[in-house]
């Protein structure tokens, strides 16, 4: 018996996973505190070390140092193709009033201390990933927004990071967010239904697709004066130059086997291991 959720691929998981999470949410309604962010994400990682042998690793980098909560690579056998996503994720507040939009990301705007740094700063400094958010639901938002909001949904980092510093009015809220969102399934899901799990090539193409959409959404919106002179701040986390080492680190890994096992990966031209590597590649792409 164990806690972590069993699927049959990392497809089954993007489409499954979402509501099991808006159902794990919606139990804390009896407790005197919420679940922690950290809680659902460590269910979440759990799920993905069940799956069976495929391309897809999890790593989870420093978050002080990346803002990232976990990232997720998704290669080949091979090693000639990955694409890096970077992920920080945010759980919703339930508002107490009756109307479900009102609920918000409380702490979308964090700050981290030992940088004095803004955390959707340093998540969106590097360039050689592509930074997301991921917001975990309550399965009675899911119900009220007649399953237009899953359990968990993707979000363009850059976008949030333009309505952080743009100081749009109820920014945290999720009725002003939810044109952003698209599914997990975005990621991690083969359109032609061939393999089950998107190549890499397949799997940024369908991200950069939806996050184009809903930048047309941001179009929309009544802009701040503060949003209209935003420019995107000097790299932060870009300065560790680790993030080139992680990926031709990773890529050897998968090229010479070791990606099989969870092991720690490290380079002597950084101060410390990269990241945690967990997960499996398989032997064949997309088998």
């Amino acid at each position: 018996m164990t806690i972590a959720q069993t699927f049959r691929s990392p497809c089954d998981f993007a489409h499954q996973m979402p509501n099991k999470i808006a159902e794990f949410i919606d139990i804390e309604k009896d407790l005197k505190r919420p679940f922690r962010e950290d809680s659902i994400t460590d269910l979440i990682l759990a799920s993905f070390l069940k799956l069976p042998p495929r391309q897809v690793l999890i790593l989870t980098p420093s978050e002080a140092q990346t803002g990232s909560d976990f990232d997720l690579v998704i290669t080949q056998s091979d090693a000639k193709d990955m694409v890096h996503y970077r992920i920080q994720a945010k759980r919703l507040t339930l508002s107490r009033g009756p109307v479900w939009g009102s609920s918000y990301y409380r702490c979308i705007d964090h700050r981290i201390k030992s940088i004095k740094a803004l955390q959707v700063d340093v998540l969106c400094a590097s360039s050689q990933c592509i930074p997301l958010y991921a917001f975990y639901n309550h399965g009675r938002i899911v119900t009220a927004s007649a399953n237009k909001i899953p359990g968990i949904v993707l979000a363009d980092a850059l976008i949030i990071q333009k309505l952080i510093h743009g100081a749009l009015p109820g920014f945290k809220r999720i009725s002003n967010l939810e044109a952003f969102f698209f599914p997990l399934a975005t990621i991690l899901c083969s359109s032609d239904r061939k393999s089950v799990v998107a190549t890499p090539r397949e799997s940024e193409l369908r991200v950069r697709e939806a996050i184009a959409k809903t930048r047309e959404a941001m179009l929309k919106l009544p802009l701040t004066a503060e949003f209209g002179i935003f420019k995107e701040p000097d790299p932060i986390s870009r300065e560790n130059e680790h993030d080139e080492t992680l990926r031709i680190t990773v890529l050897k890994a998968v090229r010479d086997g070791i990606a099989r096992e969870r092991s720690i990966i490290s380079s002597p031209s950084v101060r410390r291991p990269c990241v945690t590597l967990i997960g499996a590649v398989s032997s064949s792409v997309g088998a």
